[in-house]
């Protein structure tokens, strides 16, 4: 007997396949083999199969691998092969994330400018990726990479983006973004001082009058 897997460095979670090969050395025709496979001395599948003079025949099974080292068996009836396994620990992917208007995270932006957000993320695993972006105004998450957003009222934000590989490891980064009014806002005078404007310049004319 032989085996091959189509994960040679198995990382916890992953679906190791592995094809054994039985082959027939006897004189006859080797019918309804039982092939049990093992993990740790668990049996963990089965599968039967017949094997013709001089020839070989593939059984295949799953296992989800479990972070560890493990004994790894098939037996067949009068034989058995035995093998070792080490699964490695997942490990969560790495991220950086950057606003990409001018000025980036170090500068404030004006309330309802759309303002571009940037993650750059890796998986040492190549495990796919997915993103989850909450802008910290109690709107609709974005599930992109790279959203944009824009903020209706001014105030600091805490932005978060969640990056989660498909083997369930996950990392968050978090940083803040502050939103301000706009300056015409900020300037315009209110209500009370055009009031005020208009009660000086009619006082300013009765002034001019008198000195005529």
């Amino acid at each position: 007997m032989r085996h091959a897997s189509n994960t040679p460095l198995p990382v916890e979670q992953d679906m190791v396949r592995y094809t054994i090969t039985l082959d027939n050395r006897g004189e006859t025709i080797a019918q309804g083999i039982e092939v049990k496979f093992f993990v740790d001395d668990v049996l963990e599948n089965s599968d039967t199969v017949s094997v013709s003079v001089g020839n070989e025949v593939e059984v295949r099974f799953t296992w989800e691998a479990v972070l560890g080292l493990h004994t790894m068996r098939v037996e067949v009836p009068g034989d058995s092969y035995t093998w070792d396994e080490n699964v490695d620990r997942n490990s969560p992917p790495a991220v950086t994330t950057d606003i990409v208007n001018e000025g980036g995270k170090e500068v404030s932006y004006k309330r309802g400018t759309e303002i571009y957000f940037k993650a750059t993320a890796s998986d040492e695993n190549g495990d796919e990726m997915t993103y989850l972006w909450d802008f910290g105004d109690g709107t609709p998450t974005s599930s992109q990479a790279n959203p944009s957003h824009i903020y209706a009222d001014a105030g600091t934000y805490t932005v978060t983006v969640t990056v989660t590989d498909s083997r369930g490891g996950s990392i968050t980064d978090t940083f803040q973004v502050e939103v301000t009014k706009p300056k015409s806002q900020d300037e315009s005078p209110g209500f009370g001082a055009v009031v005020a404007i208009a009660a000086l310049m009619a006082v300013l004319v009765a002034v001019s009058r008198r000195r005529r």
